[in-house]
């Protein structure tokens, strides 16, 4: 986790000529993501109440866990559309329900070893395509972070991983619930 927080810091750091380069850092698990889409949403009426909404024109983001699904989403907006950017999250976590995200296997009680998890969350990896593949391309800087629970080690993927949404689900999955 260390790691992350030092990436995030340093995504902030980085400026383009003279102006600044924003970045924002979400890491939170499970029903959390409501809660930062919540936080991102109010934020930026705020900001509009006060014309500032160039506060939240984010050139990198990055998250962990249910902030990748965030993080992802966040990455398929331009800066200046950050209205879009929040009123859309705020739809998508209003309308989100469990069978969404995952459901019991077809066949109960298999062992764990030939399905790697307890629920099958083929479905947030079809929900996740299926936003990416409307939406894309990426258009900030992304980077998502998820460990490799065979060595211990964490991986970060960018916005150029050949399988965005995969890499989003891994980060996201809680280990031996969730197969990916």
């Amino acid at each position: 986790m260390k790691v992350i927080y030092l990436c995030s810091f340093l995504l902030s750091l980085v400026t383009a000529g003279d102006e600044k380069c924003l970045g924002i850092s979400l890491q939170v698990g499970g029903s959390g993501g409501s809660y930062e889409v919540g936080a991102l949403w109010g934020m930026y009426y705020a900001l509009e109440a006060l014309n500032q909404t160039d506060k939240m024109r984010y050139d990198a983001v990055s998250g962990v866990s249910v902030g990748s699904i965030n993080s992802l989403w966040m990455s398929m907006f331009e800066k200046g559309d950050e209205k879009a950017m929040v009123d859309g999250l705020s739809d998508l976590w209003g309308n989100l329900h469990s069978k969404d995200i995952y459901q019991n296997w077809t066949i109960p009680y298999i062992p764990l070893r030939w399905r790697h998890g307890v629920y099958n969350n083929t479905a947030l990896l079809n929900l996740l395509e299926g936003i990416f593949e409307e939406m894309k391309p990426v258009k900030k800087m992304l980077s998502v972070g998820t460990v490799d629970l065979n060595s211990g080690t964490l991986i970060v993927f960018n916005e150029n991983h050949e399988d965005l949404p995969k890499a989003v689900v891994s980060s996201a999955s809680i280990p031996l619930l969730f197969p990916f």
